[in-house]
């Protein structure tokens, strides 16, 4: 209560005290403005954010001071532009420079392919996937945004999509923060058309039963990670060194394919698949639906070639392959051969 309203009531304070009462007001009205000003700018940046976001990016550069820090750089030139372009293309197609593609004739899969059409989606399944859609997600190059798909999904379920969908733009993106490397630095990522992962799911959803993948494959599975593999494979680890036994030790190897899934030969999957053949080049798309199950396909086999009575097991992840052997003291590792063999497999399939 400030000394004037005091004095209304008749009571009265030393100088000292009123001195204490307007010191203790001032705090108290500086705290109360300071909370109240905040309170008024952390609702005003809220609702700035989501009804003007250009503005309000604009106004947090301003305030970090993010846009003078930039100010000095110009734009590349059109052939500076140009030579990047090149420079890239050639980083991401060296992979297979040297490599001829694998050929195939429908007649090679006779024998293994089915005599049944393949498996379509309902228009509800269609209706429900785009309904699912999330608009934020970027546009590939047909220049069909995720939230038009979204919004006609009960226009657009019935609808035939065309082949050229097979289609994608290929965007590098940079595998550290600050990337200097053009070779080691950077990751391709396709960039599909919605409508064509939409395509992807359904196929993936449909015919996902028949796919046998190993056991020893935690990547890209229900259920399965980074958390599975390394249980799995450290178990027997921990059961031969965690108790007592002196005898025994584990001997490891850990492999990891180079540009895994660019190197991944069609030729050599279809067959796997035993599906229909088209002309195809080499990889997967990284950045597509089915991609990670089609890499998995391809390489379930990879320990195919380590002979079964070397005793050595194998836990897969992705492109990272760990192979272990429990040897006893005084006898022989065996995990030379089990190097050769994924060695013998690599070749064969072209990784």
């Amino acid at each position: 209560m400030k000394p004037a309203n005091l004095n209304a009531l008749g009571l009265k304070l030393n100088q000292e005290e009123c001195e204490d009462v307007l010191s203790a007001e001032d705090v108290d009205d500086k705290v109360l403005g300071s909370n109240a000003k905040q309170k008024f700018y952390q609702d005003k940046a809220q609702d700035l954010r989501h009804s003007n976001p250009g503005k309000w990016y604009r106004s947090i550069y301003a305030m970090t001071g993010a846009d003078q820090q930039h100010a000095d750089i110009t734009a590349p030139s059109k052939t500076g532009l140009s030579k990047l372009a090149d420079d890239l293309l050639d980083v991401l197609t060296k992979p297979w420079e040297d490599r001829d593609p694998s050929s195939l004739l429908v007649s090679d899969l006779a024998d293994n392919l089915t005599d049944r059409p393949p498996a379509t989606p309902s228009i509800e399944q269609v209706k429900a996937a785009l309904k699912r859609l999330n608009p934020k997600k970027a546009t590939g190059y047909d220049g069909v945004p995720t939230w038009f798909l979204k919004h006609f999904h009960e226009e657009l379920a019935p609808c035939k999509y065309p082949t050229p969908y097979k289609r994608a733009l290929v965007t590098p993106v940079p595998k550290v923060g600050n990337p200097v490397d053009i070779n080691n630095d950077f990751r391709q990522i396709s960039r599909l058309p919605q409508v064509a992962k939409l395509i992807e799911r359904f196929q993936l959803d449909l015919n996902k039963h028949e796919l046998e993948i190993a056991d020893n494959q935690h990547a890209f599975l229900r259920d399965r990670s980074t958390v599975t593999a390394l249980a799995c494979i450290t178990q027997d680890w921990f059961n031969t060194t965690d108790f007592g036994c002196k005898t025994e030790g584990v001997h490891i190897v850990f492999v990891d394919f180079r540009k895994a899934f660019d190197l991944v030969d069609h030729a050599i999957l279809v067959t796997k698949l035993a599906a229909s053949v088209g002309q195809v080049i080499a990889g997967v798309p990284q950045g597509g639906v089915i991609s990670p199950m089609l890499f998995n396909v391809h390489i379930n086999d990879v320990d195919k070639d380590v002979p079964g009575n070397l005793g050595i097991k194998s836990c897969k992840f992705a492109d990272d392959l760990t192979l272990y052997q429990i040897v006893s003291s005084h006898s022989e590792s065996y995990m030379q051969e089990g190097v050769d063999g994924v060695k013998l497999w690599a070749d064969k399939n072209k990784m």
